[in-house]
């Protein structure tokens, strides 16, 4: 797929306006307090995020995400590579999570920052036809200030990655920095 001069798959997403970017991804939805997705889907997003979030008290039920990204194809060099989470909220106290499908999200699948009291319960995290760094993960994106994940209970999900992710359950940054 050609993503012409306007759409930026590189690592360093500050820059892209610089260029006359855009990340590639599906939806961006920033500073939604309360707000309710149910039944939505997002799909084949070139890479980023399927769906970027931020916002207290958040519910996404029955959510579908799909086939986001491609975890071992690259554009160019100067493009990066094509990774793509499923769902990405930034931050997201009081988040609720549930009943979800993420399959074949390139990067990790469900991402969450910041996740004090959220819930994270009964979805399904599989890998068919893409690799993944991993299935569920509490983060931070190496800001201390998003380390809040206090009360946060992630219950009742299935994760079946195979041999195509490196992590199914990662509760923590550690693996990518140590903040």
């Amino acid at each position: 797929m050609d993503t012409g001069p306007a759409l930026s798959c590189g690592g360093a997403w500050a820059g892209h306006t610089d260029l006359g970017r855009s990340p590639a991804y599906n939806a961006g939805i920033h500073d939604c307090t309360n707000c309710t997705l149910r039944g939505v889907a997002s799909m084949n997003a070139l890479c980023g995020t399927g769906c970027e979030f931020r916002g207290s008290g958040a519910t996404f039920d029955r959510c579908l995400f799909l086939n986001n990204g491609d975890h071992f194809g690259r554009q160019s060099g100067e493009e990066g590579h094509k990774w793509s989470d499923g769902l990405t909220i930034n931050s997201g106290p009081q988040a609720v999570v549930k009943d979800g499908v993420f399959q074949d999200n390139s990067d990790i699948n469900l991402i969450i920052a910041e996740a004090t009291n959220a819930q994270i319960s009964g979805n399904v995290v599989r890998m068919v036809a893409n690799g993944a760094f991993g299935g569920i993960m509490l983060d931070n994106f190496n800001s201390p200030g998003l380390s809040d994940h206090s009360g946060a209970e992630v219950s009742n999900n299935t994760v079946d990655c195979g041999s195509r992710c490196h992590y199914g359950i990662e509760l923590g940054p550690r693996p990518w920095y140590t903040a």
